[in-house]
C-alpha cells in the first residue's frame, strides 16, 4: 500500500512540476493537480503515523527482528518442594532407624516414582535368587520377536509355573530355551541393565536394585517389547500364588494393582544365611506407578527376613501416602 500511494505522490509531482506551462495556465487543471497531490501526500503521512502503536496496543512489542537489545526473560520459578513424591532425607532417617536393630544385615532399596528416585545402597551386589525369573522371561519373549516367533505352548506353561509359583524346574528349561548367560547377558543390554552378571547357575545371577527397577521399567511398558508381550508379563507378575506375594506388596493401599516377583534361597558362601528380595510394580489408585527393589542378604531366619522386607516396603508406602 506504502509503495502504491509513494507512486502515486511521485507522479503527481513529476506532474506538477515538468508540464508545459500553457497546461498550467489553465487554472482547473493546476487546482486538480494540486489537489491531487494535496491528498496523496497527507494519505502517505497517515499511515505512516498509524504503523507507530498506541501505548497498551502492542507499544511494549517491538520486532525483534529491527531490535538490537536482547529480550529480558523471567527468571524459571523455584522447583515445588511440596509437589515431590518421596521425602529421601525423611526415608533414609526411618530406614536407617528401622535397620538399627538388625545387626549384620545387608539392605538395599531403590525406588522410582516418574522422574522421582528413592537410593537406599541400591549399588551393592546381591544374589538374585528367583527374582531372575522375571528377566529370564522377559528374554525370551524379546527373543521370540527378534525371530519374528512366538512362545510354544510347551514354553507358556513352564512360563506360568516359574513367574506364579517360582517353579525351579521350569526355569532350569527356559534358561536353556534362552542361551542361559548368553541370552541373558545380550537381553539386559536390551533393558538397560548395567551391573547385573550372569552364569550358568541362573539363582547365583548377581544383581543390584538400581539394575532390577531398571528392568522391570523397561518391561512393564510397551518399548523394548511388544504390547502383547508386556501384557503377558503383567498378567503372570500380578498372578503370584498367595503364600509368595509377600514383599514389595506391603506398600501397596487400598485399590492399588500389585505386580511382584520374590526371590529366596539359603547360601553357603554366607555360612548357610538366607538370601530375599522383592521386585515389583504397584500402580497406585492415584494414578501413580511405583516401581521397589528390595534386595536383602545374611539372614539367620527366612520368616525374619520376610518380615524385614515387608517392613522396609511399608516404610516407603507410608512415605507415599503423605
Amino acid at each position: 500500500m506504502h509503495k502504491k500511494l509513494q507512486l502515486l505522490s511521485d507522479l503527481a509531482w513529476v506532474v506538477f512540476s515538468w508540464a508545459p506551462q500553457q497546461v498550467w495556465k489553465r487554472l482547473p487543471l493546476r487546482a486538480a493537480a494540486l489537489g491531487t497531490l494535496v491528498i496523496v501526500l497527507g494519505l502517505t503521512l497517515a499511515l505512516r503515523s498509524s504503523d507507530v502503536p498506541a501505548h497498551g496496543e502492542g507499544a511494549g512489542t517491538p520486532d525483534a527482528s529491527n531490535s538490537s537489545a536482547p529480550s529480558e526473560q523471567p527468571p524459571p520459578p523455584p522447583p515445588d518442594e511440596s509437589a515431590k513424591v518421596i521425602d529421601t532425607e525423611a526415608l533414609t532417617a526411618q530406614i536407617e532407624q528401622y535397620l538399627a536393630g538388625q545387626s549384620g544385615l545387608h539392605c538395599s532399596v531403590y525406588v522410582r516414582v516418574g522422574e522421582e528416585s528413592f537410593d537406599f545402597d541400591a549399588a551393592r551386589t546381591y544374589d538374585t535368587a528367583s527374582i531372575v525369573k522375571v528377566d529370564i522371561l522377559a528374554t525370551l519373549l524379546l527373543q521370540r520377536e527378534q525371530d519374528g516367533g512366538e512362545l510354544s505352548a510347551r514354553q507358556r506353561t513352564l512360563a506360568a509355573k516359574m513367574i506364579t509359583a517360582s517353579d525351579n524346574k521350569a526355569t532350569n528349561e527356559l534358561y536353556g530355551d534362552i542361551d542361559g548367560p548368553n541370552g541373558l547377558k545380550k537381553a539386559n543390554k536390551a533393558f538397560g541393565m548395567t551391573d547385573t552378571s550372569a552364569g550358568w547357575d541362573w539363582g547365583t545371577v548377581k544383581t543390584t536394585a538400581r539394575d532390577q527397577v531398571a528392568l522391570w521399567r523397561a518391561v512393564m511398558s510397551e518399548g523394548v517389547l511388544s504390547a502383547g508381550s508386556v501384557a503377558y508379563l503383567r498378567e503372570l507378575t500380578g498372578s503370584v500364588v498367595d503364600w509368595q506375594a509377600w514383599g514389595v506388596s506391603a506398600a501397596a493401599g487400598a485399590g492399588d494393582a500389585v505386580m511382584l516377583k520374590n526371590g529366596w534361597d539359603t547360601r553357603t558362601s554366607i555360612g548357610g544365611r538366607w538370601v530375599v528380595n522383592s521386585v515389583g510394580l504397584i500402580e497406585r489408585a492415584d494414578g501413580r506407578a511405583v516401581y521397589m527393589a528390595i534386595l536383602t542378604d545374611n539372614h539367620t531366619d527366612y520368616d525374619a527376613a520376610v518380615d524385614v522386607v515387608e517392613g522396609l516396603a511399608a516404610l516407603v508406602g507410608a512415605q507415599l501416602q503423605v
